[in-house]
């Protein structure tokens, strides 16, 4: 099996969280912050669009336990970039693109426990590819946001941005409201 691999992935081992998180799996989905999560029986992860909220999630999860550096290896965690793969060398990992539906104008990011079959890949629930970042993605430097984006409106969690230069709307799932 595989995930689902869209913006700033937080990719937990399963085995970890089942024996380090208070109150187990149940209570682990309760406390998710987000719609993003997705499992196969390996893995577990959480997507982020924004940095600081990934990197607050990490924190969360190691002040309960998990480990996800132990000199700069990645132990029960691992960052997973959308575009570019897992942010550190990680032996229990693999990463690729893959044809949703045989077609290859639907190409989605995947990860999976190295050593795995691939037989599917799973998407969080109520997961579209027409309204995912697979087939929307948009990445823009922190630096050049404030000379490029104007935020004109928060709420509930969405930042949203009109983009001076392609003259769009664009929208960011925050976890920190």
């Amino acid at each position: 099996m595989a995930i689902l691999i869209e913006g700033i992935s937080v990719v937990i081992r399963a085995k970890a969280l089942s024996k380090k998180y208070p109150g187990g799996w149940e209570k682990f989905k309760e406390n998710v912050p987000n719609q993003t999560l997705c499992a196969d029986g390996e893995l577990v992860r959480v997507g982020f669009m924004a940095p600081t909220d990934s990197e607050d999630y990490i924190h969360s999860l190691e002040a309960i336990g998990l480990v996800y550096l132990k000199k700069d290896v990645p132990q029960d965690i691992i960052v997973i970039d959308q575009q570019s793969g897992p942010t550190k060398n990680c032996s229990w990992i693999e990463f690729g693109k893959i044809e949703l539906d045989n077609n290859p104008e639907k190409q989605i990011s995947a990860s999976w426990l190295k050593g795995s079959e691939i037989e599917e890949v799973v998407m969080p629930e109520n997961w579209k590819y027409e309204d995912s970042l697979s087939a929307k993605y948009t990445f823009i430097r922190a630096e050049d946001i404030n000379g490029r984006m104007i935020r004109f409106k928060k709420e509930d969690g969405i930042e949203t941005y009109y983009d001076l230069k392609t003259g769009k709307t664009s929208y960011v799932g925050r976890t920190n409201k």
